[in-house]
């Protein structure tokens, strides 16, 4: 296990016409980045992998370095940093990072939000490969491959077994301003679930002749359900070309305040191709309650016809059911609301529960009465 807290940094860095050295990192366990310490004249001091070029002399033509993490988890935040940069006119370097397990990107500390990203200013935009079982980006977080001067943007890869969830985040490929023939593209596969929650996803050229980056959400094999809920899909260019989306699943759910974009202010609109089940859902996605069947009135029911019969009463015990079957299907539990076991609310109990503590006997003799 490795962490890096509270201003711990690996650091990569050249001056001049060099290339900074490339960081490659093997950690066979989790590997956490989190915290961000406050230098001697008050800056902020991310914890951090960084591989830099001009960072002090902004005409260095030098490369900044690669960075390869190959780890059994990765978790990134409270301000934590992954980054290759050129702050001058030489090209930053790529990420690549490979884990059985999972990521997570989150949170932020000082006004520094958690990253995984390759910037640029003149030089060209290096890549982000992540391949991973899962991926969550969150609470402000951002993956990003972005240019903030002439050079192209650079491209973000994402590979998962199974889930992507972006919530109150961002995945950017963006471009200031830029001539180059293409931006930045996005490719996400994910064979479980891709969801944005309030999340964002765009590639761009702000200015310039260039076309804006594609985007691809999905494969043929997955992922089974993606869900847009009060989120963005863009690729948006600003003269040239706007970029083209795709997305792939097996049902696409999307709320009434969700875009997608592919469009260009002055230049030619790029093309969307979504293969997939579309359900346009008005306002917000909420989950259903766990139980919306008040099963009380006719439990009272079985109580009233039993006092008015008055009496004494056979009754046949059944046995118990039989076992479910190794190759049936087992039934699902319900889905309790998320203040079950705490203070007590409006919201109707389960039925499970219900039925649980109903008086079977209506206040006679239990041996004598069985439930309904």
């Amino acid at each position: 296990m490795l962490n890096l807290e509270n201003g711990s940094r690996i650091h990569s860095s050249a001056e001049g016409i060099r290339d900074s050295g490339d960081i490659d990192i093997s950690v066979e366990r989790a590997l956490s980045i989190a915290g961000v310490a406050e230098g001697n004249r008050g800056q902020a001091i991310p914890a951090g992998i960084l591989a830099r070029s001009g960072e002090i002399d902004r005409e260095t033509t030098g490369a900044a370095g690669e960075i390869d993490l190959d780890v059994g988890s990765l978790e990134v935040s409270a301000g934590g940093l992954v980054s290759a940069r050129s702050f001058g006119p030489g090209p930053a370097g790529s990420v690549s990072i490979q884990t059985p397990g999972d990521v997570t990107v989150e949170g932020s500390s000082r006004g520094l939000a958690s990253e995984i990203s390759v910037r640029t200013v003149d030089g060209a935009a290096g890549d982000i490969t992540l391949t991973a079982r899962s991926l969550s980006i969150r609470d402000t977080a951002a993956l990003a491959a972005n240019s903030e001067g002439l050079a192209p943007a650079g491209s973000i890869r994402i590979d998962l077994e199974r889930d992507f969830l972006l919530e109150n985040a961002r995945v950017l490929a963006i471009s200031l301003d830029s001539d180059q023939r293409e931006g930045g593209n996005i490719e996400i596969g994910a064979l479980g679930r891709i969801e944005l929650q309030v999340g964002q996803i765009e590639t761009n050229v702000r200015d310039g002749e260039g076309s804006g980056g594609n985007i691809l959400i999905g494969s043929a094999e997955g992922p089974k359900l993606a869900v847009l809920n009060n989120s963005t899909v863009t690729a948006q260019a600003a003269k040239g070309r706007g970029g083209n989306i795709q997305i792939r699943a097996d049902a696409l759910l999307m709320s009434a305040d969700s875009t997608i974009d592919a469009s260009s202010a002055l230049g030619i609109d790029g093309s969307l191709d979504v293969a997939a089940p579309v359900v346009q859902v008005e306002g917000r996605l909420d989950p259903l309650p766990a139980s919306f069947l008040d099963v009380r009135a006719l439990l009272r029911a079985h109580c009233a016809q039993r006092d008015a019969e008055g009496g004494s009463s056979f009754v046949i015990e059944e046995g118990p059911p039989p076992p479910p079957s190794p190759r049936g299907y087992l039934a699902s539990p319900s889905r309790l609301p998320s203040n079950a076991g705490k203070e007590p609310s409006e919201a109707l109990p389960s039925v499970t529960w219900q039925l649980a503590h109903f008086d079977a006997g209506c206040g006679r003799d239990p041996r004598l009465a069985r439930a309904p």
